[in-house]
This record gives structure tokens, sequence and C-alpha cells, in this order.
């Protein structure tokens, strides 16, 4: 069974993040990426990558990513007819450092026992990391997707992507029937820095996203963080940020002026 990559991506090199995703797509035997007018170098260093297959975009697309993500499953089908798996990674996540040794073998198992059973999609934990390498929050819903993300599914013919745009739709396609939950994660690092969140809040505001799910990136009110299962953590990655989020100084008081709050 084949297992294809499928994600978008923009600027993760500078970000720090892309030479980590390609160690979590080993498994892949071919990787689609639709790049949204990366200007970083990130265009180059997919080149390194045999097996990738590289989709474009001379613009930023995040608005209309689900229209993204309908063009690269009509590329993956048109070239892959036979029975594959899809595996759904964002730049900014790291897979459970369980199921990446021996270049993924856990993951062909574990694809070939649930493919088995029927299942036409697989569940993941998901661990929102906060200012922190090690600590994920789990206030203000960033721990809802925990058990329920969708990271592996069959590329089946009653799944599709609906054609719509804007921000922060469901990112699985629709149609599925038969979903699976395993024990494994994935560790999300978009709010795992300063940086990170200060970024997004400001680009979030630019496109026009206003009430809770725009001021709940800097709002640490009700901060609750825990930290992340050591038995998931690549032996690669970096914990060298691990003090406890609510021991740092709030983010509107750190960047007042810039967040114009």
């Amino acid at each position: 069974m084949k297992i294809i990559g499928f994600t978008q991506l923009r600027n993760e090199l500078s970000r720090g993040n892309l030479q980590n995703w390609f160690r979590c797509m080993e498994v892949c035997d071919q990787i689609y990426i639709y790049d949204q007018a990366s200007d970083d170098g990130s265009q180059e260093y997919y080149k390194k990558i045999s097996n990738v297959v590289l989709m474009q975009s001379e613009t930023n697309d995040f608005k209309r990513e689900i229209l993204c993500k309908a063009k690269m499953l009509e590329r993956i089908r048109k070239d892959h007819p036979e029975p594959h798996w899809i595996y759904w990674l964002d730049g900014d996540l790291i897979m459970d450092g369980r199921m990446l040794k021996n270049k993924g073998e856990k993951i062909r198992e574990m694809i070939d026992v649930v493919d088995k059973k029927g299942h036409d999609c697989i569940l993941f934990g998901h661990y929102n990391l906060w200012r922190s390498d090690v600590w994920y929050r789990t206030d203000q819903g960033y721990h809802g997707h925990h058990g329920r993300w969708f990271t592996f599914w069959k590329d089946m013919p009653y799944m599709w992507y609906p054609l719509r745009e804007g921000l922060h739709h469901g990112q699985a396609p629709d149609g599925i029937r038969n979903p699976v939950q395993v024990d494994a994660s994935v560790i999300h690092r978009g709010f795992s820095s300063d940086e990170n969140i200060v970024k997004k809040y400001l680009s979030y505001k630019s496109m026009g996203q206003t009430g809770w799910d725009l001021d709940r990136l800097i709002d640490e009110e009700t901060l609750a963080v825990e930290k992340i299962p050591e038995k998931i953590i690549p032996e690669w990655y970096n914990t060298s940020d691990n003090q406890d989020p609510r021991t740092k100084k709030k983010l509107i008081e750190l960047y007042k002026d810039k967040l114009c709050v």
C-alpha cells in the first residue's frame, strides 16, 4: 500500500521546521507539497528530496486552503489511481517519535492493520505546545483536537473537499465513514514561541478575523498547561526551552505596543 504525503507549506525553512518535517515524512512513497509562495529558500530545499512533487503557487493562498487541498487531492488521484493512504502533516507538526523508527516501520504496520479491518481514517492525539518545547496548553480550546486529529486517511472515491474559501474550516475531507483512534500523537509547534504566536495573531487580524478565535491567541488569563508525554518525543527533537509558560511574563505585557491592545 502506497503512502502519499500531503501538505501545504509556506516559509517553513526560516521557521526552523522544514528539516524536522522531512524527517517525519521518510515513510512516504511520494510527498505532494502545495507551496504557498515561499520566499525563504524552502523551494530550493524541496529539490533535495527526490520523491517530492511540488505544486507551486505564485501567491499565498492561505485563505483558500481548502481549495488548495482539493487541487492536491485531484492531482494525487490522477497520478495514483491505485489504492493508497494519505499522510497529512502540516509543516509545524512533529510526528510521534515511536512511529518514526526504522523510517516509519510502525506507520506501515499500523496502516496495514487498520486497512484490513476496513477503517478509512486514523485519528491521533494532538498536543498544542505553548511558549515552550515541552509544555502544551489545555484551556481555551487548545486541547480540543486531542484524540480526534486525522493524520492518515485512505483515499476513497466517496471522499472529497468542498469548494469553499475562508479561514479555519475543517481540514478533513468530507465523506470519512469509519475512523479509528490509535495510541499515537502529533506535536504542534505553531504556538511554541512568542514570535510564532505574535505572527499568527497579526496575520489572522490582518485577514479580518475577530472575536474569541483571535483573542485567545494572546489571552493567558486562564492559562493551563501540562508536559507532553516523554514517550512521544523523537530522539532528535530539541527540548531546550522547557520553562513552564506560567512563570513567563504574559504575552500582552511583553508585546502590548506591537499587538495594539
